[in-house]
């Protein structure tokens, strides 16, 4: 998979499957990982052919 496949027309979903991720764990992680950011931090890590996959983990909060 490279960028050059990704087009502006995909969105975060078909992004994610097109790197052979599950896109439902791919916008789980995104929305896991997205808080612990700050102003200047490497937001490119967040791209689907970047992105560490992490277990569900149940915290028993909304």
């Amino acid at each position: 998979m490279n960028c050059a496949e990704m087009t502006p027309d995909n969105n975060l979903a078909e992004n994610a499957n097109l790197s052979g991720l599950v896109p439902y764990d791919y916008l789980r992680c995104l929305f896991e990982q997205t808080p612990d950011l700050d102003e200047n931090s490497d937001w490119s890590k967040l791209l689907p052919w970047n992105i560490k996959i992490t277990p569900w983990k149940d915290l028993g909060q909304w």
